[in-house]
């Protein structure tokens, strides 16, 4: 790369934390990095693409060197894209959300084919051989399922250069552009998870891909002077000095490592909105680890999970506990709606985390509404 005269622009495209890093430190003349997560076709980061993001602008922040961030795939909306653009990123670029709009050369086949893709129609396989790919399955893919044995064929022992080769070959010969294949069991089809909105584009910025393109940029332009306006809630501004309730982020629950005060403390301090996982301590167990968490977060905001599947034992005394301490917010995640109303009635803010599509059709039937 350092061979290119400058009158060419060159825009690797990365999906390496190490190669991420040797880029911004060293540079080679590059001027432009484009970020491909785990989210994107083919083979791809093991990070999500926001993961990359966050790394990428950490790693920029104490370069001398500025450089363009691009985000490769994954963002299906001008809401998304804006939470990118307003923070920094340079642009965006469409894998293949676009694709049932008219510029794009396919057929009634195709097109009904992509237009009912799933959430659950792509799924990463090498990750064991540390080389992640994102492929089309829909279950029935022989091909997939090849691939599959393939990798747990090389996995057994030390991970090497020579184990993961013959799966790249394999996936790089085999390998069908979406838009040259017929969605069939018997091909290797590099898609990502960005093509399952591909339909929900459509509907809402039209099929005339110029239109709706200026549509998606207009949207975008909207929301990014939202973004613009979040300064001070980004991270090492204290939750004690936002206007408000208002935090930069909100972290997540793990079951036996977000449920110490202290911690949740720290994340308050940082500028995040703190999330206790209740996970399966029994009513004795909660009050011992958690009864002095009001008092630590001296009145900052701060949620709590709570598991509401039959699985959960110990969920009547979690609601209980709740009740007692009334957190600003809870979420529940999954199972049995009945909590969601209750706590509602008691003036707490409720989530409801819906994992797949058949519990989010639930949490949105009218008949399911809190």
């Amino acid at each position: 790369m350092r061979e290119l005269p400058e009158s060419h622009s060159c825009f690797p495209i990365i999906g390496d934390l190490g190669l991420l890093a040797e880029m911004v430190n060293d540079g080679l003349g590059i001027r432009h990095i484009v970020l491909k997560g785990c989210e994107a076709s083919g083979f791809v980061s093991d990070e999500t693409t926001l993961i990359l993001y966050s790394a990428a602008r950490k790693m920029l922040r104490t370069s001398p060197r500025s450089l363009d961030i691009l985000v490769w795939g994954g963002v299906s909306s001008p809401e998304a894209a804006a939470a990118f653009l307003s923070t920094g990123a340079a642009g965006i670029v469409f894998e293949s959300v676009h694709w049932l709009t008219d510029l794009v050369a396919i057929d009634d086949h195709q097109r009904d084919r992509i237009a009912r893709l799933r959430m659950d129609s792509t799924e990463l396989v090498g990750l064991d051989l540390q080389v992640p790919c994102r492929l089309f399955t829909k279950g029935n893919s022989l091909a997939f399922k090849e691939i599959k044995t393939l990798e747990e064929s090389l996995c057994g022992g030390e991970i090497t250069e020579e184990r993961r080769r013959p799966f790249v070959s394999q996936v790089n010969a085999r390998a069908l552009h979406p838009l040259e294949s017929r969605f069939t069991p018997d091909e290797v089809i590099p898609l990502g998870v960005e093509a399952a909105f591909a339909a929900s584009f459509a509907d809402r910025f039209g099929i005339r891909t110029e239109v709706a393109v200026k549509s998606f940029v207009a949207g975008d332009s909207k929301s990014v002077p939202l973004g613009r306006g979040t300064e001070g809630l980004l991270p090492g501004q204290p939750c004690s000095q936002t206007d408000g309730d208002q935090v930069s982020f909100i972290q997540g629950a793990m079951s036996s490592i977000t449920d110490v005060p202290e911690f949740a403390l720290k994340v308050a301090e940082a500028g995040g909105l703190p999330t206790i996982a209740l996970g399966m301590m029994d009513a004795e167990t909660l009050e011992r680890r958690l009864g002095r968490l009001p008092g630590i977060m001296g009145g900052r905001p701060y949620a709590v999970n709570v598991v509401s599947l039959a699985e959960n034992p110990f969920k009547a005394a979690h609601l209980a506990w709740i009740k007692k301490h009334r957190p600003r917010f809870v979420w529940i995640a999954g199972g049995d709606f009945s909590p969601v109303r209750e706590l509602v009635g008691c003036g707490i803010e409720v989530a409801y985390i819906a994992p797949d599509e058949a519990l989010l059709g639930l949490a949105l039937n009218p008949a399911s509404a809190i």
